[in-house]
């Protein structure tokens, strides 16, 4: 999960975004690894899978969608509103 947060951030080659990112994924990190809770190997990366496709294939919409649908799933876990 860390890896594939970085190589996008990287990407955008704008070294203080990069910085900032991983610094704000560091602390999201510990509050989410910090829940317990089961993770259905089947399911965890059905986001990122979406993400990584829409950029393959260089669809702004899918990938805004994707990435939105992600961050809002993520908060939702944490915040007990969601699945694992």
């Amino acid at each position: 999960m860390y890896v594939f947060h970085r190589l996008i951030y990287k990407c955008c080659q704008n070294n203080q975004l990069t910085i900032l990112l991983d610094r704000m994924l560091s602390h999201y990190l510990r509050f989410w690894l910090s829940l317990p809770q089961p993770i259905d190997k089947d399911d965890f990366f059905l986001e990122t899978k979406e993400i990584l496709t829409a950029i393959e294939q260089k669809e702004e919409v899918r990938l805004r969608a994707a990435s939105i649908k992600h961050i809002k799933a993520s908060l939702d876990v944490i915040l007990g509103f969601g699945r694992s």
